[in-house]
């Protein structure tokens, strides 16, 4: 079994460190200002060696959540065709993206979880669609209406129970069914949704063991 990476291994840390007494301290203002700093600004990503080095693999694995997820859309424009008319899906797949790249280790990040997860949300909504359009008769695609906000609440709280049983949450996938209420169901949108996720699962499960777990 191969070693988590760990970019912090090499980082060397002093075994002592000089206690300064309170007389020596930063004057008020400035440690006012630092303080601060802290609270707008993650101390673990700007302090030290080890925030540079921190910093600079945040970077990367942002690029690559960037370049994996600009992957995943063109082919799954190619496949399928127009991306932006899938505008609430995108934002689901968006949030997969970043659980899988800046969570790498996450509890919700392995392929039961970041794959299972959208289909179980992709089967809940199908039912609460066909449900709604064939057997009651509502028009939930186009504008917003109270049936519209009553069935894509259903969808989405029947898949975040469905995910429970089958041991697949995944928290991104509840936007996925609101967006197959949202959008109506067809075979495109199954494809387009499977196309960008299983790219997303791909490039993390390549790269898993080389990557830092922010969480």
């Amino acid at each position: 079994m191969r070693p988590r990476f760990n970019p912090l291994a090499r980082v060397r840390v002093p075994l002592r460190r000089q206690v300064r007494s309170r007389s020596t301290l930063l004057p008020e203002r400035r440690f006012r200002s630092a303080r601060w700093k802290s609270r707008l600004i993650n101390p673990r990503l700007t302090s030290g060696a080890r925030g540079r080095i921190l910093l600079r693999v945040y970077f990367f694995q942002v690029g690559l959540a960037v370049v994996s997820l600009m992957l995943a859309l063109w082919a799954a424009d190619v496949l399928t065709g127009d991306s932006v008319a899938r505008a609430v899906l995108v934002a689901a797949i968006a949030s997969t993206a970043f659980i899988l790249f800046i969570g790498p280790r996450s509890p919700t990040a392995p392929p039961r979880h970041s794959i299972g997860g959208h289909l179980v949300a992709v089967v809940a909504a199908s039912v609460v669609y066909f449900v709604a359009e064939y057997l009651v008769g509502a028009q939930l695609t186009g504008d917003f209406s109270l049936l519209f906000g009553f069935y894509a609440a259903l969808a989405v709280g029947l898949a975040m129970l469905l995910m429970a049983l089958t041991d697949t949450e995944h928290a991104p996938a509840a936007g996925t069914a609101l967006a197959v209420v949202a959008h109506g169901l067809d075979w495109q949108l199954v494809v387009f949704l499977m196309t960008m996720v299983l790219t997303l699962a791909a490039v993390h499960a390549l790269l898993k063991d080389r990557l830092h777990d922010f969480f």
